[in-house]
């Protein structure tokens, strides 16, 4: 299923879903276009009428999650919707809660911050004024536990591989080395000795529990 538009201006455009015959599925009603993941569903942005009517910038509000046969998963009445992976995705409902939601809407895992799971951990923030050091995001499973003993505190991270080993681009916070290579359930395997406590730039990797732990958190 491909997601089509009409309109002239991208602040207008109302997006619709056809399938790989050409015939529309979704009508053309929303203000987002994304696509379908392999859980099946995308989401979906109704278009704010109040700010298209008053000529402010429309904006998706509500949305929610979408299936392939035209119907809703999830009735749009979320804040915000991120991509499900893995079966979760990270939301913010119109109560204020904010975390981990699976296909079904139930509430799995709260947090502040989430960034979607790859290989079951996901880079999350359970508490956005944490105070620590190390800064407030932290590699965690989907029980919300730690699976690592330091923080990467800056970087672009890339999802985790069949392998289960993540890249992360460096390059713009270390001189030496433009990755460093995060595994599973051995840490850090790249660059040489950095999984070692108080090792490392600490620009880029903060060691909580010890004395040389610094880093500069995003």
């Amino acid at each position: 299923m491909a997601f089509v538009g009409d309109g002239e201006s991208a602040d207008t455009v109302h997006y619709g879903y056809v399938d790989t015959a050409g015939k529309l599925i979704w009508p053309m009603k929303f203000a987002t276009h994304n696509r379908f993941t392999p859980d099946g569903l995308a989401v979906a942005g109704l278009y704010n009428e109040y700010r298209l009517y008053t000529h402010h910038p429309p904006r998706a509000s509500p949305v929610g999650y979408i299936r392939t046969d035209g119907t809703w998963a999830i009735e749009p009445n979320l804040i915000k919707g991120d991509d499900f992976s893995e079966g979760l995705a990270f939301v913010e409902t119109e109560e204020g809660w904010r975390g981990y939601i699976d296909v079904h809407s139930s509430q799995v895992l709260a947090a502040d911050y989430g960034m979607p799971f790859s290989a079951g951990l996901a880079r999350m923030a359970f508490d956005s004024d944490c105070g620590s050091p190390c800064g407030c995001w932290t590699f965690a499973d989907r029980n919300g536990s730690a699976v690592f003993p330091f923080v990467v505190t800056n970087g672009f991270f890339n999802p985790f591989d069949e392998n289960g080993i993540a890249r992360v681009e460096i390059e713009p916070y270390n001189e030496v080395y433009s990755e460093l290579l995060l595994h599973r359930e051995r840490g850090i395997i790249w660059p040489p000795s950095w999984n070692e406590p108080g090792v490392g730039d600490p620009n880029v990797v903060c060691w909580p529990e010890s004395e040389k732990g610094e880093g500069l958190a995003q």
